[in-house]
Order: structure tokens, then sequence, then C-alpha cells
């Protein structure tokens, strides 16, 4: 039997490895927040995935028509919230075409815990429902603030607003000064470019969604990349 318990530490197998031989843990993102088990892109799902210990976090932010960053990561307000029930006639209106002060009239969580787009509602304490059900759209300065607090990395798509809106030409200046005036520090803004843009000073940029040479990424000071799993073979990740 004593063989059995010993005979594992002499076998040379990828199955049977020292723990202090184990590669690193990846590093996790957080995608609009702890979203298979909280309302996507509420606070509250930034709060619970930072008891995940990860890395940083994934969001999409846009603007409203009075100029206020604020996250979302769909186009309408249809999916996430109850705009149905608030602004009825403007349910299929593009987010951006809303003040900030119609979009802290609506409820984010609510439809997560009716929906249960995830199967997960049934391990939601009765507690932490009543929290769900009581979410706002935040705006970027609240996520931010909140972000700068855990000392952890943010990253975000920036969804672009109507062509005639107001700040169709500068939803990118606004983001920077709301960035800008939180408590964060720069470098822990993940902002995504394409070879050839610059990241805003001090923010760490990060190439998406095309491949390019690593001298070329590294000459144009990016160190980080933003890409679909299956789209770098082991020898690009190398």
């Amino acid at each position: 039997m004593a063989g059995l318990y010993i005979a594992p530490l002499f076998i040379n197998s990828p199955c049977v490895v020292l723990i202090s031989e184990l590669p690193p843990k990846p590093k996790l993102l957080a995608h609009r927040g702890a979203s298979a088990i909280a309302p996507e892109n509420t606070l509250v799902s930034f709060q619970i995935a930072n008891e995940y210990n990860v890395m940083g976090f994934e969001t999409d932010v846009r603007i409203s028509l009075d100029g206020v960053p604020f996250i979302l990561h769909d186009s309408t307000f249809l999916r996430t919230t109850n705009i149905e029930k608030v602004f009825p006639s403007l349910k299929d209106e593009d987010a951006s075409n809303f003040n900030m002060s119609q979009i802290k009239q609506l409820n984010a969580g609510r439809w997560f815990m009716e929906d249960d787009p995830m199967s997960t509602v049934s391990e939601v304490s009765e507690e932490r429902g009543v929290i769900y059900r009581n979410q706002s759209v935040p705006t970027l300065t609240e996520l931010v603030e909140f972000v700068g607090a855990t000392n952890k990395t943010l990253m975000f798509d920036i969804r672009k607003p109507p062509s005639d809106h107001p700040y169709e030409y500068s939803i990118r200046q606004r983001i920077v000064e709301d960035i800008q005036r939180a408590r964060i520090s720069p470098d822990k803004i993940w902002w995504l470019v394409d070879i050839g843009e610059e990241a805003p000073a001090n923010f760490t940029p990060v190439a998406q969604r095309y491949y390019y040479p690593s001298d070329e990424l590294l000459s144009n000071n990016v160190s980080v990349l933003n890409m679909m799993f299956n789209a770098l073979s082991s020898d690009n990740i190398q």
C-alpha cells in the first residue's frame, strides 16, 4: 500500500508535477465585472469580482447626451434595465441619446434577478438579491473611483455615440478628463489602441484585434495584447 502513495513521486508524467514547478496561474480581467453571478456592468458586479482576486476589470464606456461617460455594453438600455417601464416610448432609443439624469432613473439590476441569464440566481442570497435589485447605471467616474481604491487595472471599449451626437468627436477627451479627475494611477488604465495610435499620457497602451510582429509592438510602446484566445499561436505568445 505504501508503494501506491510513493509511486507518483517517481513518475515522469505531465499529469504529475511538483507544486514548485507549476507555471504561474493566468491573470484574469473580470468581463463586465462578475457578470455570471451579478448584473453586468453595475458597481456591485465589479465589487464582487474584486472578491475573487482578479487582476483587473473590463467594461464598456458610452457617453450621455449631456456629456457624461457612463457604463453600458449594449447600444440600448432594453436588455439590462427597466426602461420599458420608465420610458416606454424610448425603449429602443440609442443609450447615448439620454441625459445622465434620465439614465440614473433606470434600474440596472432587477432584470438579472428576473431573467436569470446565467442560471445562477438560485445561488444568490436574499441579502445580496436586495442589493442586486437596487443597482443603477454607473458613471465612469464612479467606476474609476472604485477601481482606483483596489489598485487594480481597468480596461474598456469605447462605444461611440450616433453620428449626430454632440459629443461624437469629443467622447475620448471627456473620458480622459473624468479619469484624470479620479483617484487612480494612470498606468492602471489599459487603453485600447491600434498600431500607429497613441494612448493618453501615462496610460498603458494595449494592442487590439490584430497581430503585429513583436518588434513593431515594442517600438510602439505596446507590451499588452487584447485578442481572442484562438487568434494567437503558441509561437506568437512566446
